[in-house]
């Protein structure tokens, strides 16, 4: 599993990282990965790759580039992606975090 968090955090900023390409990466099935990943580390591969694209985007956005460069660089797929997940996950805007 730690090749696959290797993996992930390689790939980051790629918006189109699936299970599947992960899985492949580390010769697992999508469905053993996926399950193997959660017992592990208790969340699913999706939720560690939003948790660490926010992580990202957080420390991002404490500089001074704007926030669609942030969203593109962070794995999402545009700047109110990153904006729909930042609210649904963190309760605010990345608006509100930069003007902090």
């Amino acid at each position: 599993m730690l090749n696959a968090i290797d993996f992930i955090e390689a790939n980051l900023d790629d918006s189109s990282l699936t299970i599947e390409q992960i899985a492949k990466a580390i010769n697992l099935s999508p469905f053993y990965f996926a399950r193997s990943f959660k017992k592990e580390f208790g969340i699913s591969p999706h939720c560690f790759i939003l948790n660490k694209r926010l992580e990202r985007a957080k420390i991002l956005l404490r500089g001074d580039l704007p926030i669609v460069q942030i969203a593109q660089m962070c794995g999402f797929s545009d700047q109110s992606h990153l904006t729909r997940v930042f609210k649904q996950y963190l309760g605010f805007t990345p608006g509100r975090l930069k003007d902090i």
